[in-house]
């Protein structure tokens, strides 16, 4: 194979290489898939083939803000988890606890056990320490987090 062939099979190795890096995170592929790119582009100068190399270096800086907008944009959604709870809906509905009392069953330093409705909740404090049997109110429902204060 000529060199210039060379130069192409590895350049494409090295795109080949990052865009696995954007299905399979791990920043290993896209490090070594940029080193390969890099490589191709360096060896193809010092074989003497500059319009190739300029090519490839257009090609590169045109490639890479492209796999970044990628990876963040499309493939970030697709693959990743929401990081707000805006729409979070837990397995089990606590909402109807707000404004109920209860007992405190453990001490509360700030996270326990409460008794409510004759049911247990585990539950936490906005950071007060209450003692057991404590009365206590819950103030405050997000997802399966229970939020108590003393009455």
């Amino acid at each position: 194979m000529s060199e210039v062939t060379w130069i192409l099979v590895f350049y494409v190795i090295g795109v080949v290489a990052m865009a696995i890096e954007i299905v399979v995170p791990g920043v290993v592929m896209g490090v070594i898939g940029f080193l390969v790119m890099c490589g191709s582009i360096v060896y193809a100068f010092a074989t003497h083939h500059p319009v190739l190399g300029a090519m490839l270096v257009g090609l590169t800086i045109v490639f890479i803000p492209l796999f970044f907008v990628l990876w963040k944009n499309v493939f970030g959604r697709v693959l990743a988890f929401s990081e707000n709870e805006k729409d979070f809906a837990s397995s089990k509905k606590y909402g109807e606890l707000v404004g109920k009392e209860g007992e405190a069953l453990s001490a509360l330093r700030p996270s326990g056990t409460v008794m409510i409705d004759d049911k247990r909740y585990q539950v936490v404090t906005r950071g007060e320490m209450l003692d057991k049997g404590t009365p206590t109110r819950v103030i405050e429902v997000t997802g399966s987090r229970i939020v108590v204060r003393k009455v």
